[in-house]
């Protein structure tokens, strides 16, 4: 038993029973979950398949040794604590076993099983303390991409409140035009009750000289095509940002670095723009298995310290050139700046934790280091190169095998069979969502709405007569996975007919529930084209 009072699980492999049932005994009494076995293949296998958090075994045995053992395990589970143990001990067979990652070597016999115990105990703190570093690695990741976020958010600010700007003016001309419009209208029609006053064909005339028809059509689709482009680009600037941060899900995804690079882009543009002139050159490389979230922040920080290290107010000198290239063995990015440079003992320690030479309180000193240990994730490499007065290179190069492995592929959607006006209820907290969808759907559908997912259920348990439920993930009280789950226990063929929207899953719970709907979720802002067409999928999946 550890000192968490949790039980340990502990491999032991060893060809001499006595030593096997000596261990598993002593071991099970001190409260360890205890694993035993004579056969070494075997026992990888085992170990491999269930995890364990200390395997002991011995060195000379037929088949595989320990040292082979070892390897194997560490290959499969590199947390695992390995203690070697033998009756032939020497120098050199420690050496090679501690140089695959064996934690303790032992003699036979034992002469006292406190020795073992003890050994077990500090490989069990040594775990421990590994998995609590990893945990607090990824939480300090997790915090840098935040703490970037905040000090990119007034330039984000910017690039969502300058589509947002002629959006809301595009919207007021619009609202002016057509109230004019109504009130032309009402003129026409009391125009053919009663004659016209020459007043009234006055100001009819006037605004038919001031709002050609024609002109006014034109105008009207062009602030439309404005307004959708602006909505596009928030919608973009979210997607970038959800990217970046990564809150929803961490799955390794086949991507092209240059993607990645574009999406760092467009996060830092209005932190760059004014300090220098960004040139991009990306070629068209080959897509690789990786965190996209991971390295997009590992991007943005080169960029963002690149900026930094050059003098405001010679934005049009100052100069940030950003490669993606394919090499013979991988991908290779690199930021170059025109910037300050770095003496040598600078450079020496730049990817050393908490390391920073800006001023107290505006840096943290882990951007460099975490992004050095991203790329090493990706089994890359990072490097810098520095001269004072002239500037500073940072080189990536991450192989085509990162060692990691992409989620399954979604399954593509079936041929769209003809159109067929389905039964249609969409449950939505947001009022005015909920009229957008009915007036997208209707034209096509019956359509009824419920306000939550409390109203939703309740209305479903009087008639389940739908082809369609369109439910949003996100709401107070019943959320959407609390709708999936009641209807797959109550009514599973209508638990079949959900389609869910989602403007971002912010609890872990939400997260991995969204994380596992595929096609079934469809991410916000969306287009009447893509509700129909999801709309159409789902009628097609439920028939």
């Amino acid at each position: 038993m550890s000192g968490d009072g949790i039980a340990r699980k502990v491999l032991v492999i060893d060809d001499e029973p006595s030593v096997r049932l000596l261990l598993e005994r002593e071991l099970t009494e001190r409260g360890y979950i205890v694993t035993a076995s004579g056969d070494p293949e075997k026992a990888t296998e085992i170990a491999a398949r269930e995890g364990f958090d200390v395997v002991i075994t011995d060195i000379r045995m037929p088949g595989i040794d320990g040292l082979e053992v070892t390897r194997r395990i560490k290959a499969s589970n590199p947390r695992t604590e390995i203690i070697l143990m033998t009756g032939y001990a020497s120098l050199e067979t420690a050496a090679e076993g501690m140089h695959l990652g064996a934690y303790d070597y032992i003699a036979k016999p034992f002469g006292n099983l406190d020795l073992v115990v003890a050994s077990l105990e500090r490989a069990l703190e040594r775990s421990q303390l590994s998995s609590l570093a990893t945990e607090l690695q990824r939480q300090l990741a997790h915090s840098d991409r935040l703490a970037a976020i905040g000090q990119l958010a007034a330039g984000v600010a910017h690039e969502i409140n300058n589509p947002a700007g002629f959006v809301m003016a595009n919207l007021t001309v619009m609202k002016q035009s057509i109230k004019e419009l109504g009130a032309l209208m009402t003129q026409l029609r009391s125009a053919g009750e009663a004659p016209p006053t020459p007043e009234k064909v006055a100001a009819l005339q006037r605004w038919l000289e001031e709002n050609d028809a024609e002109n006014l059509t034109r105008d009207f689709e062009e602030m439309i095509e404005d307004n959708l482009e602006g909505v596009r680009r928030v919608s973009s600037i979210v997607k970038d940002l959800r990217t970046f941060a990564r809150i929803d899900r961490e799955e390794v995804e086949l991507v092209r670095l240059g993607d990645i690079a574009d999406v760092a882009v467009r996060i830092v543009r209005n932190e760059v723009r004014h300090r220098a002139r960004l040139i991009r050159e990306i070629g068209d490389v080959r897509p690789i298995p990786v965190h996209r979230g991971k390295l997009a922040q590992v991007v943005v920080n080169l960029l963002v310290n690149a900026s930094h290290a050059m003098p405001d107010q010679h934005e049009t000198e100052n100069i940030i050139t950003l490669t993606v290239a394919q090499e013979a063995k991988g991908v290779a990015l690199t930021v170059r700046d025109t910037g300050c440079g770095m003496p040598d003992d600078v450079k020496a320690r730049i990817f050393e934790p908490f390391f920073t030479t800006k001023p107290r309180g505006t840096g943290t000193g882990l951007g460099l280091s975490l992004s050095a240990e991203i790329v090493r994730q990706h089994r890359g490499e990072i490097s810098v190169e520095s001269e004072i007065g002239v500037g500073t290179s940072f080189h990536i190069r991450i192989p085509f095998d990162t060692g990691l492995s992409p989620g399954s592929a979604t399954q593509p959607p079936p041929k769209r069979a003809p159109r067929k006006r389905g039964r249609i209820l969409i449950v939505d907290d947001e009022p005015l969502l909920l009229s957008a969808c009915r007036r997208m759907l209707e034209p096509h559908h019956d359509v009824h709405l419920a306000h939550d997912g409390k109203e939703a259920l309740a209305l479903l348990q009087r008639d389940q007569n739908f082809d369609v439920i369109i439910c949003d993930l996100m709401m107070p009280g019943v959320d959407g996975a609390r709708v999936h789950n009641e209807l797959k226990s109550t009514a599973p063929k209508l638990a079949e007919r959900l389609l869910f929207t989602s403007g971002g899953a912010v609890t872990p719970r939400i997260t991995a529930f969204a994380a596992s709907l595929g096609q079934a979720l469809l991410e916000k802002p969306f287009t009447a084209e893509q509700l129909m067409a999801a709309v159409d999928r789902t009628l097609a999946y439920a028939a």
